[in-house]
């Protein structure tokens, strides 16, 4: 029996659900090298795009189910404050803080899909990241 590993959702912050911690840390580990660097962030259709070749493919082989976890981890880390959400219109590269995009604190509790809109248009980085906001 593997291992399970308790995570949060930041849409439903008194919701813990049970997950292997294998899986776990290996997408966690290639959601955090995607969004490495990435100031500006990436959209979450970047992000399931990347993590299909960047999760390690002997437990996920040929992406498979990656989109699952890639969504998993990146609620619980939002819901942890490792990742930030950037809410705003879909910037041009280098260029979103222009676009009026702000950053919002999820560990509050705050719904961001009720003031979001469309998932393609909110951005996701490394809470670690600077930028310029």
């Amino acid at each position: 029996m593997s291992d399970k590993l308790e995570v949060e959702n930041v849409n439903h912050p008194e919701h813990i659900t049970r997950v292997d911690a294998v899986k776990y840390a290996a997408a966690k580990m290639a959601l955090l090298a995607i969004l490495s660097g990435q100031e500006q962030g990436l959209t979450q259709t970047e992000m399931m795009a990347a993590i299909k070749v960047q999760i390690d493919q002997t437990l996920f082989p040929n992406g498979a189910k990656s989109g699952w976890w890639m969504k998993t981890v990146q609620l619980d880390l939002e819901a942890k404050g490792q990742i930030i959400r950037i809410i705003g219109k879909n910037p041009c590269a280098g260029h979103w803080h222009e676009f009026g995009a702000q950053t919002r604190d999820l560990t509050l509790g705050a719904n961001p899909f009720l003031t979001a809109g469309n998932k393609n248009k909110d951005f996701y980085r490394d809470a670690r990241t600077q930028h310029p906001l």
